[in-house]
C-alpha cells in the first residue's frame, strides 16, 4: 500500500477481495472433493493440483484401506474404501463448513501469535509514531488505553507518568514489552491491526513504518559496507 495515495481504502479492499477469495476457494475444494473421491481413492490425481496438494491424497488412501476387508474379498475391499475415504473427505468439508482451513491449522501447527488486540495495536501506533514520555502518554489516554495497575492507581497514563513512585517505571516497562511483542509481527499483520483498529490514522502510520523499515534497511546497507 506504500505507494497508494489513499491507503486505508485500499488496504480494506485488499482484505475484502482476499475474503471473498478464501470463500470461493472453499466451495470450489468441496465440490472438487466429492466429483474426484475416485480418483482420491486409487491415488491417481495429478499430484501437483490444488486439490491434492490442499487435502493430500496420500493422507486420504493410507494403509488403513488395505485392512477393511480380507484380501480375497476385492468386491468388498473396494466398497469398505470408498467408505473409509468419503467419511474422511466429509469430516474435512466440516472442518471447512465450520471455517478451520488448512491455512489456520498450518498456522496452529506451528504455533503462531494471534492477532494483535486493540490495545496492543494503540500502543504499537504510538511506537511507530516514534512517541516518548508525556506524548507517548497524551497518545494512548486519547486513544481511551488505560493502565493496567487503573484500579489501584493512577487512571491515565499522564497521571501515571508524572505520579511519585514505580508508576512511570511501569509505563516505561510496559512500551519495552510492547516493542518486543511488535518486532515478532510481520508489517502485514501490523498494517491490518491499523486499518481494522485505527482506521483514521491508517495512512499515517502505514507511512510511518514503511519510513521506518526504509531507515533500517539503509542503516544495514551503510554496515555491510562498511564492514
Amino acid at each position: 500500500m506504500r505507494y497508494e495515495t489513499k491507503r486505508r481504502e485500499k488496504a480494506e479492499a485488499l482484505i475484502s477481495m482476499h475474503k471473498r477469495h478464501g470463500t470461493v476457494v472453499r466451495q470450489v475444494l468441496e465440490e472438487q472433493l466429492r466429483s474426484n473421491a475416485p480418483k482420491l481413492i486409487d491415488r491417481t490425481l495429478e499430484e501437483t493440483s490444488l486439490l491434492a496438494l490442499a487435502i493430500g491424497q496420500k493422507y486420504l488412501a493410507g494403509g488403513q484401506i488395505a485392512q477393511v476387508v480380507p484380501d480375497d474379498d476385492s468386491t468388498g475391499k473396494q466398497i469398505g474404501a470408498e467408505s473409509l475415504v468419503l467419511t474422511k473427505l466429509n469430516e474435512i468439508i466440516q472442518h471447512l463448513h465450520s471455517g478451520a482451513d488448512f491455512r489456520a491449522q498450518h498456522r496452529k501447527a506451528k504455533g503462531s501469535k494471534t492477532p494483535p488486540t486493540k490495545r496492543d495495536a494503540i500502543l504499537f501506533a504510538a511506537i511507530v509514531s516514534g512517541l516518548e514520555g508525556l506524548k507517548y502518554c497524551s497518545f494512548l489516554d486519547n486513544h481511551k488505553a488505560r493502565p493496567k495497575s487503573s484500579d489501584t492507581g493512577p487512571k491515565s497514563y499522564q497521571e501515571s507518568y508524572l505520579a511519585p513512585g514505580s508508576y512511570r517505571k511501569k509505563v516505561q516497562d510496559e512500551k519495552c514489552r510492547a516493542k518486543q511483542r511488535m518486532s515478532r509481527y510481520p508489517d502485514s499483520v501490523l498494517m491490518e491491526a491499523f486499518v481494522t483498529y485505527l482506521p483514521g490514522e491508517f495512512d499515517q502510520l502505514s507511512s510511518l513504518l514503511n519510513s521506518r523499515n526504509s531507515r533500517d534497511a539503509s542503516k544495514k546497507l551503510r554496515s555491510s559496507i562498511g564492514a
